[in-house]
């Protein structure tokens, strides 16, 4: 170690003759190196934000359930009953149509007039979907997806499965 630290000084006067002789290299190896390190950061940092925007948006995803206008009320139980048996869902939240069209009203806040008109329950009833922190992947969603998709008076399902797919697949390029 001690004849190492004695030698130092050698070496490095040798690197910065070899630099001062060879300006135009040692100014292309330095930037080639800077770009490299600074093309990697950029790409680290990207891969960081992405993956705290999947993070945060797969805790908030939600199933929503959209029932025809003319589903019973035991048609909707029955979806209820059937998805609170499954073990990814954490709640199921009903909403009538007039409390969709309230909930409407207050996300579209001051634009709320454009509304006006359509009346109170213009909007169908759904069933929003909650599942479990832990059970927020691909396979748990897709089934239950399939299941209700199925069910009698069950209308369509708003779900964002193919904008979480295309995340995590950049995610993992």
């Amino acid at each position: 170690m001690i004849r190492w630290l004695q030698s130092y000084p050698y070496f490095f006067k040798e690197a910065l003759l070899g630099m001062r002789e060879n300006g135009g290299v040692a100014a292309l190896t330095i930037a080639t190196t800077a770009v490299s390190l600074v093309f990697l950061g950029a790409l680290w940092v990207v891969q960081l934000n992405v993956s705290a925007l999947v993070d945060s948006w797969r805790e908030k995803f939600q199933i929503e359930v959209f029932f025809k206008d003319n589903s019973s009320a035991g048609q909707r139980g029955a979806v209820r009953k059937m998805i609170l048996k499954g073990e990814a869902v954490e709640r199921a939240e009903e909403r009538t149509s007039v409390q969709a069209m309230k909930s409407f009203r207050r996300d579209l806040g001051a634009n709320a007039d454009i509304l006006d008109g359509l009346g109170d329950a213009f909007l169908p009833a759904s069933l929003r979907i909650t599942l479990r922190p832990d059970s927020r992947n691909m396979a748990n969603i897709e089934s239950l997806v399939a299941q209700v998709r199925v069910m009698p008076g069950v209308e369509r399902l708003r779900n964002d499965l193919a904008w979480l797919r295309k995340l995590e697949g950049a995610i993992q390029l």
